[in-house]
């Protein structure tokens, strides 16, 4: 695992220089993070727990030169790693796709966007399955009795200094 990978779409982009790109960490549309560990837009604007390959889908979407940092951490949420680098303007300072001017509009349309991602439903479908399945082990663990292990109700004297 190696925290300088770096995945460009579209791939002939390899050339190019993504340290001007602007960053958009996953946090910053989470509509469960509140607004001091990062959130950026309204609740209503953001999605739930979105990642990192939702938001290059959409960036893909529209045809957006971007690239996928998968292993840098929110220094504000560090256990939700990845964030993606977008190119918004281009060498003269124009929009490089005329309905997302700015970053703050991005953000609103990944929003937008992402729940309705076949691949997000697919995705929250086998959470909820593996969830499932978790609890019915769970509960035949606890009907079949288990092996609970009992305390001991006998009280020892403890050894002080010797």
């Amino acid at each position: 695992m190696d925290p300088n990978l770096v995945y460009i779409w579209p791939r002939d982009a390899e050339s190019v220089d993504y340290s001007r790109f602007v960053m958009v960490w996953p946090a910053f549309i989470n509509s469960r993070v509140s607004i001091p560990k990062g959130r950026r837009i309204s609740k209503e604007d953001g999605c739930l727990d979105p990642i990192v390959q939702e938001m290059s889908e959409v960036c893909q979407y529209y045809q957006l030169t971007h690239c996928i940092e998968p292993y840098k951490n929110y220094p504000r949420q560090p256990g939700y790693p990845g964030r993606v680098r977008v190119r918004l303007l281009d060498e003269n300072g124009e929009p490089c796709n005329p309905d997302i001017p700015n970053k703050k509009v991005l953000m609103r349309k990944m929003g937008e966007l992402i729940p309705r991602l076949q691949s997000r439903q697919i995705r929250i479908v086998q959470a909820q399955a593996r969830i499932k399945a978790a609890q019915e082990a769970q509960a035949a663990a606890a009907a079949g009795g288990g092996s609970a292990k009992k305390k001991s109700t006998s009280k020892k004297k403890k050894k002080g200094k010797r």
